[in-house]
């Protein structure tokens, strides 16, 4: 009798372990899914920001070519 009240407390005990250790495993999954789509969410940022710095830059270039030209007319 004593033999299985000691297994049974060592499977209550094992049970135990594994439920918290599933609920780990559940809330890192949780996790990683989150964290992937904060990526692809700063991935969007960075690429938007890549195009609106070379949108700026051709712009820049523009005026500074406009601005070359009308300097180069008003010299003549």
């Amino acid at each position: 009798m004593q033999r299985q009240s000691k297994y049974e407390n060592e499977q209550h005990s094992l049970a135990e372990s594994l439920s918290a250790a599933q609920r780990k495993v559940t809330d890192e999954r949780k996790r990683v899914t989150e964290l992937g789509t904060q990526l692809k969410t700063a991935k969007t940022q960075v690429e938007e920001s890549r195009r609106e710095l070379n949108d700026y830059k051709e712009k820049a270039s523009r005026i500074l070519q406009v601005r070359t030209s009308v300097g180069n007319i008003w010299k003549s």
